[in-house]
């Protein structure tokens, strides 16, 4: 009975050894093939460089901003 238990322990080592040692191999593989695709397609994962004009801070009047908000909140509590 022990005997049994043991060798189906065993088994079941090599087995679950065997299949994390194959996904592994698999993924290093993988992952080299996928590393050689992105050499090869350099050019198409480049990121885009915009060549707009930058734009010009505006003014922003923060009295103004103000002024808007308490005119907002004064219209709406006079409902």
């Amino acid at each position: 009975m022990v005997k049994d238990m043991l060798s189906q322990g065993f088994l079941l080592l090599i087995v679950g050894m065997g299949t994390v040692y194959i996904f592994l191999t698999l993924m290093v593989y993988v992952m080299l093939a996928v590393g050689k695709y992105f050499i090869k397609n350099e050019a198409r994962f480049r990121p885009v460089v915009s060549t707009a004009a930058p734009r010009k801070p505006t003014d922003n009047n923060e009295s103004e901003l103000i002024a808007a908000a308490v005119a907002a909140v004064t219209a709406h509590a006079r409902k």
